[in-house]
């Protein structure tokens, strides 16, 4: 009996003694001795150390189960029991002699000089070798002692920080240790509440501002104070500078000791930062491409500032090219031999860019002196489009540098104390010239506004004044005048006002488009065409009408015979394509499934630049008299322009449909009809026009692919329908 209740005490005894062996006192015990001279400290002042840094009660008992790392005697001076940590113990052995001769002293391990690559494998090593842990003021007599003396550099990087950017290595505050972890676990990150998220938004803009983005942590609330205007801890929630730290761990960790502690961004936050920077920087070169020698030299021109890899948190820059995945940025080779590529999106990205550049200007059409608070953005977005605004959807990971790639539309600037995201002059001038559209085409025939009373009507309709300043004009007129093609300021009795165009230009130009969309090549000589013209409308176009006055819509030349041709321009070329798409499609399209439609029907992808646009959005915006664009947001669609519809224009080579109405032509390409919406309005026909068995006459004059598709066109435009 008593040999049983031995052996479960011995069993309970061996039980507890594994337990405390998975604890994290034994790295603990490990830091606090290793930070003392001697390695000894009485037993009390442990417990007391203890308790304070690691905010827990200690069981001296479970103190007597550690034996392989630290023994309990008596003290000869004083009596008291003394803790001591076992250097000589069988899991000691293989410490190396820097261990025993490390200067305790307390002081921030130094800035440094290394390959990352190197440094991981070495320290990994190192750790081994000591039990998975090393105390931070051992390491670098420890490293030294196996692997020779490091590169100590003061313009280096901190060695806490090589060490937060190894691999399958942890840098454990707490303990002030650096170990290998049991588990490598993948956390999320901390839920930040909006004033907190803002506040690490700023702070981390502020660190990037730092020389090689290092702050020095007493300094970092008097330059929160000079920078945002208040402390940093006034809306955070929090009452102490350091749980603060500590909520954005995330985001900013605190590294050295004492008086020398320095705040950086965590590896995550300088890996994303100059992936956006390369992008940046691919974007802005030939091919998308560069070599490694060639990058200084474009960072430089780029981003107006030297390039030092140390602002980004290594020391060479080969070290932060191997940081990426090839899902964005792709870099083959090696050495000087580096290629660094952009990675293409794939065409969802890319539709969903293009989605979301409609997005942001529309939103900042709505809003005062089209801009608006970069902290309120997302906040705008989910209110103006019920949804939220998923970054990750174009292939960025924060708002800014997604902003940035859309430098075409809007800019960010800092007004004040205030970032605030702002059209471009050229988007600001398109947005308000249809805003003045809108506003006279709301005045009875004739459309006519004093232009004194522009600005009062102006903050009437929007809620907002017109700012000629806002533009780069320093008056209404001047404003007035880059809008010049879409209005005219006549003088009448002795008061300037703004109207519409001349009505015979737009005509005429509706004329000549009409005449050269219905040629094969979209040009004709300039005799054939004033014949024509002549034949259709009884009067004359003269040469000088054409170069001058229709300049943005026809080409004139000569050819190798000297005779005078016109053609269209090749926007104009485009909205003929566009023409004939939506007129198979029924008048409309949306927006979304158009690139697809047209890539189908033409068997070749849009290309806005070639166009000189950056993206297809804005080159159908310039289209105004071929395709009109309504609704919002991914509801947007695209409805053929009324007055083109009204021309008739026959296009040359057009497939007719049969008369057959269930049989199709071969190269005929049918539309889809889930990318087809049903037309705004039904048909107007009337019973008796179906009427087939009682008027035959009036059925088989129906039964015209013609006629059809007029019926269709018409059912949105709401005009009666003349059949001849």
């Amino acid at each position: 009996m008593q040999d049983v209740i031995k052996a479960k005490n011995h069993l309970k005894q061996n039980l507890k003694w594994i337990s405390i062996k998975s604890l994290p006192i034994r790295s603990q015990v490990i830091a606090i001795l290793s930070e003392v001279p001697g390695y000894s400290l009485p037993l009390s002042k442990f417990v007391e150390i203890y308790q304070i840094r690691y905010c827990s009660t200690l069981d001296t008992s479970n103190l007597n189960l550690l034996s392989d790392i630290c023994n309990i005697g008596e003290s000869v001076k004083s009596g008291g029991p003394v803790i001591s940590l076992n250097i000589a113990s069988k899991e000691q052995k293989n410490t190396c002699g820097g261990c025993l001769s490390s200067n305790l002293s307390g002081s921030s391990l130094p800035k440094v000089k290394l390959r990352l690559s190197e440094f991981s494998r070495n320290l990994k090593q190192l750790l081994l070798t000591h039990n998975n842990i090393v105390p931070l003021s051992n390491l670098l007599q420890c490293y030294e002692a196996n692997f020779g003396q490091i590169i100590v550099k003061h313009d280096g990087v901190p060695l806490e920080y090589m060490i937060m950017w190894s691999p399958g290595v942890k840098l454990d505050q707490n303990l002030k240790a650096v170990q290998i972890p049991e588990k490598e676990s993948s956390k999320d990150k901390r839920k930040l509440g909006p004033e907190v998220f803002n506040f690490s938004n700023d702070l981390i803009e502020l660190i990037r501002a730092q020389p090689r983005c290092q702050l020095l942590f007493k300094q970092l609330i008097e330059l929160c104070y000079n920078h945002f205007g208040e402390e940093c801890i006034q809306n955070s929630g929090f009452s102490k500078l350091k749980d603060l730290m500590l909520d954005l761990s995330d985001y900013i960790q605190v590294i050295g000791s004492d008086y020398n502690q320095v705040a950086v961004l965590t590896p995550e936050i300088q890996r994303n930062y100059f992936s956006e920077v390369l992008r940046q920087i691919l974007r802005n070169t030939p091919n998308k491409q560069f070599k490694l020698p060639e990058f200084e030299m474009l960072h430089e021109r780029l981003l107006g500032i030297k390039f030092d890899p140390v602002c980004y948190g290594l020391c060479y820059l080969e070290d932060l090219l191997t940081q990426f995945d090839g899902s964005l940025i792709n870099v083959t080779g090696s050495g000087p031999s580096y290629v660094v590529s952009l990675q293409e999106n794939n065409e969802m990205t890319k539709k969903n860019i293009l989605r979301f550049e409609s997005e942001v200007l529309e939103l900042l059409s709505l809003s005062p002196d089209y801009r608006l608070e970069f902290s309120k953005f997302i906040g705008a977005y989910y209110q103006h489009f019920k949804r939220n605004c998923k970054i990750s959807d174009y292939g960025f990971t924060r708002l800014a540098p997604l902003l940035n790639s859309m430098s075409h539309i809007v800019k960010i600037e800092d007004i004040g104390n205030i970032r605030y995201i702002v059209l471009t002059i050229e988007k600001k001038i398109y947005v308000v010239g249809q805003q003045i559209l809108h506003l006279l085409k709301g005045f009875k025939s004739p459309p006519q506004l004093p232009v004194c009373m522009l600005t009062i009507k102006f903050h009437d309709n929007y809620g907002y004044t017109l700012k000629p300043e806002s533009f780069g004009c320093v008056s209404v007129f001047h404003l007035l005048e880059k809008l010049s093609p879409k209005f005219e300021i006549c003088n009448i009795d002795g008061l300037a006002v703004l109207t519409l165009p001349n009505q015979h230009l737009q005509n005429l130009s509706l004329q000549v488009r009409k005449i050269l969309m219905e040629q094969p090549n979209a040009k004709m000589t300039l005799t054939n065409f004033q014949k024509i013209y002549q034949r259709l409308y009884n009067c004359d176009c003269n040469l000088e009408t054409l170069e001058i006055s229709l300049a943005d819509i026809v080409k004139v030349r000569q050819d190798k015979s000297k005779e005078i041709i016109i053609q269209l321009t090749s926007l104009q070329l485009f909205s003929r394509d566009v023409y004939m798409l939506l007129t198979k499609s029924g008048g409309r399209l949306t927006l979304g499934s158009f690139e697809t439609s047209y890539m189908r029907m033409f068997g070749t992808a849009i290309q806005p630049k070639l166009y000189g646009f950056q993206s297809v959005f804005t080159l159908l915006q310039a289209i105004p008299e071929t395709v009109e664009i309504k609704g919002k947001g991914n509801k947007q669609i695209l409805i053929l322009n009324k007055e083109l519809y009204d021309c008739s224009i026959e296009m040359p080579g057009r497939v007719e449909i049969n008369i057959k109405i269930n049989e199709s032509p071969k190269d005929f390409v049918p539309p889809n009809p889930k990318e087809c919406p049903r037309p705004l309005f039904p048909p107007k026909v009337t019973e008796e026009i179906w009427d087939t068995e009682n008027n035959q006459e009036k059925s088989n004059a129906l039964v015209s692919a013609n006629n059809i598709r007029k019926i269709r066109l018409a059912a949105q435009f709401q005009t009666p329908i003349q059949f001849k």
